[in-house]
Order: structure tokens, then sequence, then C-alpha cells
């Protein structure tokens, strides 16, 4: 009786003992790197390390394709992990089947989280989470997270007298990677060219004044508005010649470099014209340059003085053409803007809208 007594109490003891620790499970995404592709094709990548489920976007981070809504677009290419095998009841690795990749933008503020906009990215054979339609970042957004997930179907919760029914449902069996929406840096490279025209990276240039000179070479106008500027009024004797049709004028176009080039001029800069300030790029591109070729070097603070010539339709012509508007831009950023790129302000490394 004693003998099963003090078996009953190690057997009691050895239950009491602590159990050993397991080391908790490392967070896996199934994510192995990002690429965001933002203006001119330029792209970024971070990769996704193994059991990290928090990360901040690389530094400098490229510019977006467009900013439209206070809202930057880019195309984003997240690569999953191909060859590993999911859990039951999945078999197959997240290249086949129904994966995709959950993209949500975040507030996060005051310990709570709000999603404003959810995404599922498809994935391709290639192992690629993207989409046709570039991923917006608002300027409110704090974070972006991605999530490897897939759908599945299942029974339905019976009801008398019913045939079983199925439904689908989405499985998420891997953890999240959060990262930080890097709009401080965004909105500091983005050049408001005019009031509700937002350009995806920076002016090269600030204006400084616009001048207009008269027959005697004395300034007749002046203005240092980018646009609503005082109404030109400038005797037609003024200009310098006139063909019947037109008045012609000449000017001066005054700019300091604020920002070094975004892209290395192939030819040189060159100042477009439209006739309307309403910047309809496709009218833009249909006028000749008043001017192409110029060099203006990279030193930041240094100003450049462009003459022009503008001209404004005379009374009995019967037109009503005149140069409505200035565009300084760069030949080769110019051509990683769309040929759809509206306004076509948004091109313009300096602007100035003119009022007659």
């Amino acid at each position: 009786m004693k003998t099963l007594y003090y078996c009953g109490l190690i057997i009691g003891l050895l239950a009491l003992r602590a159990k050993p620790e397991m080391a908790p499970k490392a967070p896996f995404t199934g994510m192995t790197n990002i690429s965001w592709v933002g203006f001119g094709n330029q792209s970024v990548s971070s990769v996704i390390p193994l059991g990290v489920t928090n990360m901040s976007t690389p530094t400098p981070f490229v510019y977006p394709k467009k900013i439209q809504n206070q809202i930057a677009f880019y195309q984003e290419i997240l690569l999953v992990n191909s060859t590993f095998k999911p859990a039951s009841p999945a078999k197959q690795s997240p290249v086949f089947g129904n994966w995709f990749v959950r993209r949500q933008v975040l507030i996060v503020k005051d310990g709570k989280t709000q999603v404003v906009q959810l995404t599922k990215l498809s994935i391709n054979k290639n192992a690629e989470a993207t989409s046709a339609v570039d991923q917006p970042i608002p300027f409110s957004a704090t974070h972006i997270e991605y999530q490897l997930g897939r759908t599945e179907k299942i029974l339905a919760k019976p009801q008398p007298g019913k045939l079983p029914t199925t439904k689908t449902v989405e499985v998420y069996p891997n953890d999240a990677v959060r990262i930080a929406a890097p709009v401080a840096e965004i909105m500091a490279n983005t050049c408001e060219v005019k009031k509700g025209v937002v350009r995806p990276l920076p002016c090269e240039f600030q204006l400084v004044k616009f001048q207009i000179i008269g027959k005697s070479g004395k300034t007749v106008y002046e203005t240092s508005s980018v646009e609503n500027g005082a109404k030109i009024q400038i005797p037609n004797g003024e200009s310098k010649k006139t063909d019947g049709q037109f008045f012609y004028y000449d000017a001066k176009l005054i700019v300091k470099r604020i920002h070094k080039p975004n892209f290395t001029p192939q030819k040189g800069y060159m100042v477009n014209w439209g006739q309307t300030g309403s910047d309809f790029n496709a009218e833009i591109d249909t006028h000749s340059s008043l001017v192409s070729g110029l060099q203006l070097d990279a030193t930041i603070g240094k100003e450049f003085t462009i003459p022009v010539e503008i001209k404004n339709s005379t009374p009995n012509s019967g037109f009503i053409i005149k140069t409505g508007e200035l565009l300084l831009e760069n030949d080769v950023t110019r051509s990683k803007f769309p040929t759809t790129q509206m306004p076509g302000a948004t091109r313009a490394d300096a602007y100035i809208r003119l009022s007659w």
C-alpha cells in the first residue's frame, strides 16, 4: 500500500514539473520582395526578410507616376515564395489555384487602424502579385499592408429541408507585412505648377518675373504671378512688328533654378506655348517651340533670362489667337510623360499663364 502511495506521489510531482518553454513560431509572410515602379518607369525594390512584418520603404524613393486629388500612383510588384507548400487543405504553391495578395491602405492613429482602400493583386506564373492598374497611396495614409491569401469553398450552414450548399471564403494562413507609407517624401518632391496642377516630381525652376519689352527697349509690362497676373494692356504702337493679323512683342522669361535636373537634357531646354491657357497639351504640341536647345546649367539659385517672342491677334484679324501660356521644359523630362498627359502644364519645369 505504501509503495502505491509513493508511486502516486512521484507521478504527481512529475506532473507538476514546469513544461519546457517552446520558442514562438517565427512570422512568415510568404512574400520575398516588393518593387515600386514610378515616373519614367524608374523603380526601387526592397527585400522582405524572413520573419519581418514591419518595414519602411527605401530612401530615396522613386517619384510617382502621377499625382491626382492628393493621391500618388505607382505600379507595385510583390514576389511570393513560389516553392513553399501551404497547409491543408490547399496543397499547391501560391502560383497555382485561387491565391492572391490583399493590399490594404491604412491610417493608424491613436492605437486605432482604419482601412481606407482595399485591392487584391493577382499572382501570375512568375510568382508576381501585381495589377494592370496603378496602385494608390493617398497622402492621408500611414501604412500599406500586404497579406497572402486564398479562397476556399466550404459547406454553408445547413438549412432545414434543403440540400447542403457551399460558399466561398477567404483564408489568410500567413502573416501580413506592413510598410510605412513614404508620404512625407512623396509630398516633399511634388511641385504645384499652378493652382490645382500638381507635378509628380520637382520643378527645376521658379518663375522670377515675366517682362514685355516695348519698341523703345523699355519694359512696358511686368508680372511675377504664375497666373492671374495684371492684365496686359499695351498700346499697339509698342509692338515690334505686325503682319496685319498679329502684333508681335519681345519678352523675357526670367527664372531661377531651384532643383537639379530630374533627367539630363539631351538637346537642351525649350519654351513652348499654348494659346488658350487651358493646358491642352495636344494644342500646345501643334505649335513650334518659341525657343529650343537652351543650355541652362545646374547651379542651384542661378537666374536665367530667356528672350521669347509673343503675339496677340489684331482687332480686325478675325482671329482670337494669342500667346496664352509659356512652358519651360526639359526635353527629356517631357518625353517621360504620357502623350495623353493632361493638363499639359504638368510637364513644365516653369510656367506662366498670361492675362490679355
